[in-house]
């Protein structure tokens, strides 16, 4: 097997879609700090996952195209990606966010009802046989409070 030959083009090219993508794991991470208000260390772990997920992926794009080197024109191409990503589509989803986070949370809200009446379904026999045994247990709780004090 014929081993794929280094192109600086593809690396170049796959570079600044790369950064295109990181731009949008930024963008993901910009909307669920919007849609969850919060301050101080939970912001510095959101940015920490957010450069550690950013590092596996670079490291995994120059092992996949450049064969594991790290050039500097990758760098250039990956910081334009970002650059053009933010000045144009992140623009528009930063504008778009307030509705994503409305419909998050609409989704978010349809799924817990559901989820609840699925438990609450599942659990009808278990509440309608504590129930049923419940109520001669009550009848003697007077007998029981009875011996407890004496």
């Amino acid at each position: 097997m014929e081993a794929l030959e280094f192109s600086p083009w593809i690396f170049m090219t796959a570079s600044f879609f790369g950064g295109i993508v990181f731009g949008l794991i930024w963008e993901i991470f910009r909307i669920l700090r919007r849609a969850f208000v919060h301050r101080g260390i939970f912001v510095l772990f959101e940015d920490v996952a957010y450069f550690i997920i950013i590092a596996f992926l670079y490291y995994f794009l120059c092992f996949a195209f450049a064969n594991g080197n790290f050039r500097w024109y990758s760098f250039l191409c990956t910081a334009i990606g970002v650059v053009i990503y933010l000045l144009t589509l992140g623009k528009l989803l930063t504008k778009l966010s307030n509705c994503i986070i409305l419909l998050l949370g609409k989704v978010y809200a349809y799924t817990y009802a559901f989820v609840k009446f699925v438990v609450l379904l599942c659990l009808r026999p278990f509440i309608y046989a504590f129930k049923l045994i419940s109520k001669p247990i009550r009848a003697f709780s007077p007998v029981f409070r009875s011996l407890r004090k004496k």
